[in-house]
């Protein structure tokens, strides 16, 4: 088994050589949103966590979005200013007020293997079986988050 962590700007100060030893790979939040203030939508922790982990785990990226359309890939795109990755760009999708998901998450996966890095779909598992077509997403990695006790079994809803 490995393990992995997700980090963003909510993780601060963290001991990089501490998660080094204990952890397997690490998925950074790149950024967030498409449409309100995009200059300030990357995540102000990004840097500071990709440089303290590239070279020493694998790390990848993913992109929160709360949006009705794909525009976030240009954000994501532009927030990576083609840093290097070892794992996928997950594309999160949780929020209620998303349409067209499968066509807005379709443009941003296509757009993200476009510019060579690997793509993904993160979303929890309720989002899993009743709101996104996975079986149109075979060709990307997929994440599925499970929410449990912490008590280091797998949960299996």
């Amino acid at each position: 088994m490995k393990y992995g962590i997700d980090i963003s700007s909510y993780q601060r100060n963290i001991d990089y050589n501490k998660v080094i030893k204990n952890i397997n790979f690490a998925i950074l939040r790149v950024g967030f949103g498409v449409n309100y203030l995009p200059e300030s939508q990357k995540d102000n922790q990004f840097e500071n966590h990709y440089k303290g982990l590239y070279g020493k785990i694998p790390i990848g990226g993913y992109y929160y979005a709360y949006a009705n359309e794909a525009a976030s890939h240009i954000h994501c795109l532009k927030y990576l200013n083609n840093k290097k990755l070892d794992l996928p760009i997950y594309y999160d999708i949780e929020d209620n007020s998303m349409r067209c998901i499968n066509d807005v998450v379709r443009e941003f996966v296509d757009t993200i293997k476009a510019a060579g890095y690997d793509a993904g779909i993160y979303c929890n598992m309720n989002w899993a079986r009743n709101k996104i077509d996975l079986s149109k997403f075979q060709d990307c990695s997929i994440w599925i988050a499970m929410y449990g006790s912490n008590n280091g079994q797998i949960p299996n809803n």
